[in-house]
């Protein structure tokens, strides 16, 4: 659901739209407050506050990769550069999205051979997290580019994962 935000003042009010999610409490004053639906959606008199919440909500944290090595076809493993002179060193990174074949199938050693060739095609990698916590086997959940391109939706597109969101396979 998308938040949004109205800036008045002497012009006719904007609406500014923000990737978040907002709170039922804000959503039932919303609706409680005559005139502020537009479009069926809660329209919230914003001040900088909501805002800045709004943006923040929305913000993915991007970091380069270096040192790739390729586990599977949708695992690495890489030194993440934070910056400023800080590194994580050979953390383990699962692609987001995505779940390819175990590397022990036939299947999973074309797709670990696709994405080791996507790397080295793509060799400023960044990845992009909107946490920074880890999953249950300690690796950090994240989608990876290189040169605009989605190293997830390249395996799909040539056939090497399905969509995944979580849960059993």
């Amino acid at each position: 659901m998308a938040c949004s935000t109205r800036i008045g003042g002497s012009r006719p009010p904007v609406a500014i739209y923000f990737l978040c999610r907002p709170s039922k409490a804000s959503i039932l004053k919303d609706l409680q407050t005559p005139g502020l639906l537009t479009h069926k959606r809660p329209v919230r008199h914003a001040g900088l506050f909501h805002l800045l919440e709004c943006v923040m909500k929305a913000t993915l944290y991007q970091y380069a990769l270096k040192n790739i090595s390729v586990v599977d076809g949708d695992t690495l493993k890489a030194d993440i550069d934070l910056g400023f002179g800080v590194s994580i060193t050979n953390k383990k990174i699962r692609l987001e999205h995505i779940n390819c074949p175990e590397k022990n199938t036939p299947e999973g050693v074309v797709a670990k051979q696709f994405t080791e060739a996507w790397i080295v095609e793509h060799n400023e990698a960044v990845i992009s997290v909107k946490n920074h916590r880890e999953d249950k086997y300690g690796r950090i959940l994240g989608s990876i580019t290189g040169d605009g391109q989605s190293l997830a939706d390249a395996l799909k597109i040539a056939g090497h994962g399905v969509d995944y969101e979580g849960g059993k396979r």
